[in-house]
C-alpha cells in the first residue's frame, strides 16, 4: 500500500479561506450575552437595580456593563434614575421586548457569524463545507430572536431556579 501525500494546508491558509476557527462558539457576542443576563435579572427583580449591584450579580465588569446598559436606556429598553433610589428598570412589559431588539443593538442585525468556520466569503455560490447547515441554524436563531421575549426568559429562569 502506497504512502499518501501529507495533504498541503499552506495553499488554503494562503488564499485566506479560513480566518480562524474558535473551539468556544457562542451565538451572541459578550456585549449581547452580557445584556441579555442584566434583562433577565431586571425581569426576576421587578424593582429598579443599581449598575453595581447587577454587575456583581453577574459577575461581569461594571464599567463594561455600565456602558451596555446605557445602550439599553438610548434604545428604550430600560429607563434608568440617578441619585437616591434611582437605578436601571426595564422600560416596557417584558412581553414587549423582544431578544432581537437586544441582539441587533449588539451583534447588528446579521445576527451569528456569516460562516461558522470563518470563510472570508461564505455564500450559496461559494460555500464552506457547513454552509447549507449553519444556514439552517442561523433561520432558526432568526426566528427564535424575534419570537422570545425578556418575559419567556424570566419564566424560564424562575422555572430553572426552583
Amino acid at each position: 500500500m502506497a504512502a499518501r501525500p501529507a495533504t498541503d494546508l499552506t495553499s488554503a491558509s494562503s488564499q485566506g479561506i479560513f480566518r480562524s476557527i474558535e473551539l468556544e462558539y457562542s451565538m451572541f457576542s459578550q456585549s449581547t450575552e452580557y445584556a441579555l443576563r442584566a434583562v433577565i435579572l431586571l425581569g426576576l427583580s421587578g424593582e429598579r437595580c443599581g449598575g453595581r449591584a447587577i454587575a456583581k450579580e453577574l459577575g461581569v465588569p461594571a464599567n463594561y456593563l455600565s456602558k451596555l446598559l446605557q445602550q439599553l436606556c438610548r434604545h428604550r429598553i430600560l429607563e434608568s434614575r440617578k441619585g437616591w433610589g434611582g437605578g436601571y428598570l426595564l422600560a416596557k412589559n417584558p412581553h414587549q421586548i423582544c431578544i432581537g431588539e437586544i441582539v441587533e443593538l449588539f451583534d447588528g442585525a446579521t445576527g451569528p457569524r456569516d460562516c461558522i468556520l470563518g470563510k472570508d466569503r461564505c455564500t450559496d455560490e461559494d460555500p464552506c463545507p457547513l454552509h447549507g447547515y449553519w444556514k439552517q441554524i442561523k433561520g432558526i436563531h432568526e426566528v427564535m430572536t424575534s419570537k422570545v421575549t425578556v418575559a419567556d426568559l424570566v419564566q424560564s429562569a424562575k422555572l430553572q431556579s426552583r
